[in-house]
């Protein structure tokens, strides 16, 4: 006998929810755009509360969470960036159960298109901005959102855990060379930035160029939030600019030059406003290194672990075309010239 339908659970678990008990199996279409962590599944002509939704189906946690965690995480995301207007709106959460090992969740499904890149990098920055704009709850409010009370050592240590897998990821000399001589110097800027009050916000974390929609009126909308923090905003200014952020999803991937960053990031500040924009230019650069070491330290890490055949990790679980992308881009990002031309920007 051939292994089951996974969609197959998945229907008789989405029939648990009286929104959706009327719903057939031909009527789960899977989407061409999966990302690793997730497996987006259309409702055709489903609605709920009169919004086309779709469903996000996780496959592994990149947090090493336990699947009720990490869908309750996922859900706390959702929920509360839907406030800022330009995530879509969250309609709760299909438990985990034998049927859906880590649960669903049920979502807005955005009707809107790739980002043209770098032309609409202004409606990322708006969007971004809105984002950082949402009221920030109390400490003790934050859970189960992580709170980084410094950014910097907080992005640090994923660094650092990341840059573990080098040794397994068949980095070549002079690429491990430069990764090695960007992480001492990191290190040795972390007490000053230790000594200063950070801006924190509601922060994206994956903001990358392909995690927007541009919707009909030229919004832009933040689709991918499971890696939300309360952090600092200079991360998703990074992540939304770098080369290895805008050449990773292959239907918009492009390269931006130094001048449409600064405009992106003037664009930003402008629409962020709060008053911080003289203590957040500090912290700008700063995490835009870190972030990019955070990206190509990745890249070691999903090198090591996708060939753990049966794994959480396993490459072959994936989509052929998303594993295809992950391994060039890894690939490219890991490469001593690729890393040479990216820390340029600020040697």
């Amino acid at each position: 006998m051939g292994e089951a339908d996974p969609l197959d659970s998945l229907y008789q678990a989405i029939l648990t929810d009286p929104r959706l008990k009327s719903v057939e199996r031909e009527q789960l279409e899977p989407s061409d755009s999966d990302g690793i962590t997730h497996q987006h599944v259309h409702l055709r002509d489903v609605t709920v509360a009169g919004t086309p939704v779709l469903l996000r189906v996780p496959r592994l946690s990149q947090w090493n969470m336990p699947p009720e965690q990490q869908i309750a995480y996922e859900a706390a995301c959702f929920q509360r960036a839907q406030q800022s207007g330009c995530t879509p709106r969250f309609f709760g959460a299909l438990g985990v159960s034998d049927n859906l090992p880590r649960g669903a969740l049920i979502v807005e499904a955005i009707q809107g298109r790739k980002p043209i890149i770098p032309k609409e990098l202004p409606a990322i920055a708006k969007c971004l901005a809105r984002l950082h704009r949402l009221p920030l709850p109390p400490a003790e409010e934050r859970p189960p959102l992580d709170h980084h009370a410094n950014a910097f050592s907080a992005t640090l240590k994923t660094v650092e855990e990341q840059a573990a897998y080098l040794d397994d990821a068949d980095v070549e000399p002079d690429a491990r060379r430069q990764i090695d001589e960007e992480l001492s110097e990191l290190h040795s800027l972390e007490e000053s930035f230790r000594r200063m009050t950070p801006v924190t916000t509601f922060v994206g974390t994956d903001t990358h160029p392909g995690n927007f929609l541009i919707r009909p009126n030229g919004t832009a909308v933040f689709v991918d939030l499971e890696k939300v923090v309360y952090g600092s905003p200079a991360i998703d200014l990074a992540h939304a600019t770098l080369y290895t952020s805008t050449m990773w999803d292959p239907d918009c991937a492009a390269e931006v030059g130094a001048g449409e960053t600064t405009a992106f990031t003037s664009i930003y500040l402008t629409a962020a406003h709060r008053g911080y924009r003289n203590r957040l230019e500090p912290w700008i650069t700063p995490m835009r290194r870190l972030t990019w070491m955070r990206t190509v330290t990745w890249c070691a890490r999903w090198r090591s672990l996708s060939r753990l055949r049966g794994s959480d990790w396993d490459a072959a679980k994936l989509p052929p075309r998303t594993r295809r992308n992950v391994e060039r881009q890894a690939a490219d990002y890991l490469k001593a010239s690729t890393i040479e031309k990216i820390r340029s920007e600020w040697h």
